[in-house]
């Protein structure tokens, strides 16, 4: 059976009324966003409370990477290990 991957948790995603800069009239994203990443690219954005949705999203990328790089440099211990005995065992 395989694994499904951790769950970071819900989250929550809006489309955001933002000032478009060249004609200086509001508008809607046309896609949606975290609050993080609105505040990041639209520092005066307004969310648009209808368009709430909440995603489970997986664990972050690097989060995965590290636990399966420290999983990988404990494999590569145990074989240097063999290695040396079997190395030791020969004359």
């Amino acid at each position: 059976m395989a694994r499904l991957p951790r769950m970071a948790g819900p989250t929550e995603f809006f489309r955001w009324y933002i000032t478009d800069e060249r004609t200086g009239k509001r508008r809607l994203t046309r896609y949606a966003m975290t609050r993080e990443q609105a505040a990041e690219r639209f520092p005066d954005s307004e969310p648009d409370l209808r368009t709430r949705e909440v995603r489970d999203l997986p664990e972050p990328r690097a989060v995965r990477w590290a636990r399966w790089s420290a999983i990988w440099a404990g494999v590569a211990v145990v074989v240097a290990i063999g290695a040396a005995i079997i190395a030791a065992g020969q004359p």
